[in-house]
C-alpha cells in the first residue's frame, strides 16, 4: 500500500505508482494531487479525510489513469471518508473523462465531496456513489471552474442515509434512479 499521511502542506506525487497496492491517503489540511495520469497500481484507492486531487481516471479494466489501473470491482472503488469526517475528490483535468468506478461514502457522519474543477469544456461522467457505512452523511457536488458538466450514475444506500448536496456553480446531473432517502438541497 502506498500510504501517504501528512498534515502539513499539499502534498504532490509526480512519480510512476505502479504494481499491485492501494493508495490510502491521510490529508487532514491542504490535500494531495496524484498528477501522473499514467498510473498503473491496481489495489483500492482509501482517501480518509482532506482532498485528492487527480486530471484522469478510468473505467475497472481501462488502463491507467490518475487513479490507477484497477482490473476489479472491488479494487477499483474508491472509498471517501472515515468516522466523521469528510473527504474530497477533485477533478482539475482537461480532458473529458468517464468512468464506471463505484465511489463509496466509508464514514458514519463524514460525507464525500465530488469537486469538479477541470479546465475548459472538460466533462466528468462517474460511476454510482455508494453509501457504505451506518449514519446520516453528506454527498456534496461541486465545482466552480470551467463549463464543462458533470454527473454521476446514481445514488445508493447499501447502509446508512445520503443528503445530496448541490453547492457552486457546476452544472451536475444523477443520470439514473436512485434509492437514496436523504434529503436533496440546491445551494447554487
Amino acid at each position: 500500500e502506498f500510504f501517504f499521511n501528512h498534515t502539513a502542506n499539499t502534498v504532490t506525487v509526480n512519480a510512476l505508482l505502479a504494481g499491485s497496492a492501494g493508495v490510502r491517503t491521510n490529508a487532514s489540511n491542504n490535500g494531495m494531487n496524484l498528477n501522473n495520469n499514467n498510473n498503473t497500481f491496481t489495489g483500492p484507492i482509501l482517501h480518509d479525510r482532506g482532498t485528492l486531487t487527480y486530471g484522469s481516471i478510468g473505467n475497472v479494466g481501462g488502463g491507467a489513469s490518475a487513479l490507477g489501473a484497477p482490473t476489479t470491482v472491488e479494487n477499483g472503488t474508491i472509498r471517501l471518508a472515515v468516522g466523521t469526517i469528510d473527504a474530497s475528490l477533485r477533478f482539475d483535468g482537461n480532458t473529458n473523462q468517464s468512468s464506471d468506478r463505484i465511489i463509496a461514502l466509508n464514514g458514519t457522519t463524514g460525507g464525500g465531496i465530488l469537486d469538479h474543477d477541470g479546465s475548459g469544456t472538460s466533462t466528468l461522467d462517474l460511476g454510482v456513489v455508494r453509501s457504505d457505512e451506518y449514519g446520516t452523511k453528506n454527498l456534496t457536488l461541486r465545482g466552480a471552474t470551467g463549463t464543462g458538466a458533470a454527473s454521476i450514475d446514481s445514488v445508493e444506500e447499501v447502509l446508512g442515509v445520503v443528503n445530496v448536496v448541490k453547492d457552486e456553480g457546476k452544472t451536475w446531473t444523477i443520470r439514473n434512479d436512485s434509492n437514496y432517502s436523504g434529503t436533496t438541497s440546491v445551494n447554487a
